[in-house]
């Protein structure tokens, strides 16, 4: 990475119970390579969002220690992360969003709510530039 340009990830973690053991590792590794980590809701599906985006938070601060947690940032509407990561990115900065890519639906309880992540990113683009 150029010196004076940052990465900012969004990431988000699994939820129903699935790839619990992952959540601290992708902290970890966000926390590794990133200037900036926003975590943000994925599919909780009927676990507590908040809860999720604590544990990939951990991985993160464990990783860099307590000092850098001011980088660290957490959302339970994927949206306003996505937000959170376009307006901190300056000129030259890389935004990556992961997660949701092409999925098409997001899992929240029993529900499966239409979600088009690109579109999402349109519009933010369009609102904040």
């Amino acid at each position: 990475m150029p010196a004076g340009k940052n990465l900012i990830c969004l990431t988000g973690a699994q939820g129903g119970g699935r790839d619990k053991w992952k959540r601290r590792a992708m902290g970890s590794i966000a926390a590794k390579y990133c200037n900036y980590i926003i975590v943000g809701t994925e599919d909780p599906y009927d676990e507590d969002p908040g809860k999720i985006n604590q544990e990939v938070l951990n991985g993160a601060l464990k990783k860099r220690g307590f000092e850098e947690e001011i980088n660290c940032f957490q959302f339970t509407r994927r949206r306003e992360a996505i937000r959170k990561a376009i307006n901190l990115a300056k000129p030259g900065d890389i935004v990556i969003l992961c997660g949701k890519g092409g999925e098409k639906l997001m899992c929240l309880g029993n529900k499966k709510i239409p979600w088009d992540e690109e579109k999402e990113v349109r519009k933010i683009l369009g609102s904040s530039r």
